[in-house]
């Protein structure tokens, strides 16, 4: 009796071990609230593997995994797969109706709530790329002002040197004009004293 009762212990154990680790059924009903969450967090906004959009992923299976209306067990990852999964299947749709030019049919809850955010990821990708043109191109210009600022620091330091080398010319002038003129008026005084010293001599010789 008691071998009996551990095999059906073990047995129940067993059972309820593989119900928790079989994966999740997906459903309708999963598949809308996953859609509603996730258009809540507005994930979009963040751009692909950031840290920011990480986070978004990861409070949406957090929140997910606390419903108690539909049961949840889901990671990011496998929240993520089965977001793509419905985003791909909806933009498949989108096209083969707009090439059937079927008759307009109702959308469902989850239908529009895949083609709205279908709709601004793409607005978000676009805007991010706008934005990351004008920085480019902002750049580009900043990089252009720092060159042409360098060429004209460089020029003034042309200009300057050229200043300084004729303001040495013009010292130059000066000092040779000066030798000039104090060797012009020692060789007067040397001749003048020539001439007195002849003068003298003159006299001397009359006398």
């Amino acid at each position: 009796m008691d071998t009996d009762n551990k095999l059906l212990k073990i047995s129940f154990i067993s059972v309820n071990f593989d119900l928790y680790n079989r994966p999740m059924e997906w459903k309708t009903a999963h598949d809308v609230l996953l859609c509603r969450e996730i258009f809540l967090q507005e994930f979009y906004k963040f751009k692909k593997g950031s840290n920011e959009r990480g986070r978004t992923w990861t409070q949406i299976s957090e929140n997910l995994n606390c419903v108690t209306a539909v049961k949840f067990k889901v990671n990011q990852r496998a929240m993520r797969k089965r977001f793509d999964f419905l985003l791909g299947r909806s933009r498949q749709q989108s096209r083969e109706e707009a090439k059937a030019c079927s008759a307009f049919l109702k959308p469902t809850e989850l239908d529009v709530l895949l083609e709205e955010m279908s709709e601004r990821e793409k607005l978000a990708e676009s805007t991010r790329e706008s934005c990351s043109s004008k920085s480019v191109e902002t750049d580009r210009k900043k990089a252009e002002e720092k060159r042409c600022q360098a060429l004209e620091r460089i020029g003034e330091t042309k200009r300057t040197a050229k200043r300084q080398r004729r303001s040495g010319a013009d010292v130059t002038e000066i000092l040779r004009k000066k030798s000039e003129k104090e060797l012009k008026i020692r060789q007067e005084e040397l001749a003048l004293k020539a001439g007195e010293v002849e003068n003298e001599k003159e006299k001397q010789v009359r006398c």
